[in-house]
């Protein structure tokens, strides 16, 4: 990775949002994007 950041937009359901976001505030994530990257580097590393 180049340390570039890129911007996406994402569309869900907003019951799963409140959820992820419930959850992301529980680990002091700085940010909804911070906690989003980490989730998908975990889910690289899994399924990688």
């Amino acid at each position: 990775m180049d340390g570039s950041v890129k911007r996406i937009s994402v569309s869900i359901l907003e019951e799963l949002l409140k959820e992820f976001d419930g959850l992301t505030s529980k680990k002091t994530y700085i940010s909804r994007s911070k906690a989003i990257a980490d989730v998908i580097r975990r889910y690289i590393a899994d399924y990688s």
